[in-house]
């Protein structure tokens, strides 16, 4: 588990396989007609999508009243902006971070309400006494396995992906697709 674990499956599985659809997509077009798609090639954008509002069902049956809202509005956001005449194909590259974090902002002032929509852990305060772990507090920090030091890391190594991501495709060859 952990930094350490996490690296291992990212390493062995997730980038293996990103290199693998990339390389398979950039061959794609040199061998498959986009005006004449087989028939078989046809199915994996549905199939995509309900395997997508299949997880989301099951992520949504443990969100409180404000996750659900902030989810559907996700989701509407990026069935929206997929292939959208009037929205540029790389608009997703901004839409989605910012999504990400207004989404965090609305959580994180819905939780300083007086009556906030959400559900919500209440945070110790000085008067509260000490701090007592539970059971199930030590049971998510041995599954986390990993310090705010190490989540601070992975932010900012996504934010210079995110931003190197950007700046190279904005660098690189004009997209027709």
């Amino acid at each position: 588990g952990g930094v350490l674990g996490g690296s291992i499956a990212f390493l062995m599985w997730s980038l293996p396989g990103f290199i693998v659809l990339t390389t398979a997509s950039l061959f794609l077009y040199g061998i498959i007609d986009p005006s004449n798609p087989p028939i078989w090639l046809l199915g994996v954008p549905p199939a995509a999508v309900a395997l997508i509002f299949k997880a989301f069902y099951g992520f949504a049956q443990k969100l409180d009243t404000l996750g659900v809202a902030l989810a559907m509005l996700a989701c509407a956001v990026s069935v929206l902006i997929n292939h959208d005449e009037n929205i540029p194909s790389n608009s997703s590259q901004i839409v989605y971070p910012v999504l990400l974090f207004g989404g965090g902002l609305l959580t994180y002032l819905d939780a300083h309400r007086s009556k906030p929509i959400g559900t919500y852990s209440k945070l110790p305060g000085q008067d509260d006494g000490p701090v007592v772990q539970t059971a199930l507090d030590r049971k998510l920090g041995y599954k986390i396995g990993m310090e705010i030091r190490h989540g601070i890391f992975m932010f900012l190594l996504w934010l210079v992906l995110l931003v190197g991501s950007i700046a190279l495709v904005n660098r690189g060859y004009d997209n027709k697709y």
